[in-house]
């Protein structure tokens, strides 16, 4: 991990980070397939998050920008899915209290990812760069350290039907900001692994893309839509706006207000200014 490029990222985005990779160390040490099941259990709620607001932006009529990556999401989401189908029958679920771990980290992560993208999506795609780059490092660790037993195992089945058929998918195609792999083999688990970590390193490409303020990224598979994947400023931020902008055209003339409502008159008049500024830095038009 210290030899490739890092990844910039505030400390409230790298702090939970370098604690989740030492409880990872700690909780899985010596059972890597086990580590694997969680990693793709929690994996895919980034995904539920980020097409969940991007919902709300739109359903508040702030934001469409974005809309086309909803569907990049969705493909990224069904690709994670079999990650964690790979990991299922290679008995990364056995135990039960794996599963319970996984489950429950995923619900809390969902909305952990739904607070942070609210208030800040360029920090949530960050914070998601930082964990599919991690996956990248683990996977490639674990093919150097176990190549020779990885290639003497056959692939499962689910993987031979889901990387068999990827380089005509259209859907596999949608996450892929780099040319498609071409001649994708699944023979063995070797194979396997090799395709997860080729896949999470396109997951990491696109979310240094969303996290990067008005990114115009081109998929190249799909349909052919150009993409502007990212923001500055949170709906968090823009909701709020969006509320002291209706107390102020709407809340009448403050002049006259009462002897008892003056600390009221007073503070909307006092955020007039700050409202106006920021307003006019928008991405869109209240």
């Amino acid at each position: 991990e210290r030899s490739r490029a890092q990844v910039e990222a505030p400390w409230i985005v790298k702090m939970p980070y370098y604690i989740l990779c030492f409880a990872l160390d700690v909780g899985f040490d010596k059972r890597p397939i086990a580590r694997f099941f969680f990693l793709e259990v929690v994996a895919r709620c980034p995904y539920f998050a980020y097409i969940s607001l991007i919902h709300l932006y739109e359903s508040l009529g702030l934001w469409r920008r974005s809309s086309e990556a909803k569907r990049v999401h969705f493909a990224q989401e069904w690709n994670e899915y079999h990650h964690l189908l790979l990991m299922e029958s290679l008995g990364g679920d056995t135990e039960w209290r794996d599963r319970f771990l996984a489950v429950h980290a995923a619900i809390i992560y969902y909305w952990v990812l739904v607070l942070l993208w609210f208030f800040s999506p360029n920090t949530a795609y960050k914070f998601s760069e930082l964990i599919e780059a991690h996956a990248v490092d683990t996977y490639s660790e674990f093919l150097d350290a176990n190549a020779n037993i990885l290639k003497s195992l056959p692939a499962p089945r689910v993987a031979k039907e889901y990387w068999g058929n990827a380089a005509n998918s259209t859907l596999f195609a949608e996450f892929h900001l780099n040319p498609v792999r071409k001649n994708i083999t699944c023979e063995t688990l070797y194979d396997c692994f090799q395709n997860v970590r080729d896949d999470e390193k396109e997951h990491t490409c696109v979310a240094a893309a969303c996290a990067t303020p008005s990114a115009r990224v081109v998929p190249t598979g799909g349909l052919n839509s150009t993409l502007s994947l990212s923001s500055s400023i949170g709906i968090g931020l823009a909701v709020t706006v969006a509320a002291l902008s209706f107390a102020k055209y709407f809340g009448g003339d403050t002049s006259g207000a009462a002897a008892g409502d003056t600390a009221f008159a007073d503070s909307l008049e006092a955020l007039d200014s700050v409202v106006n500024l920021i307003l006019r830095t928008l991405p869109f038009t209240l």
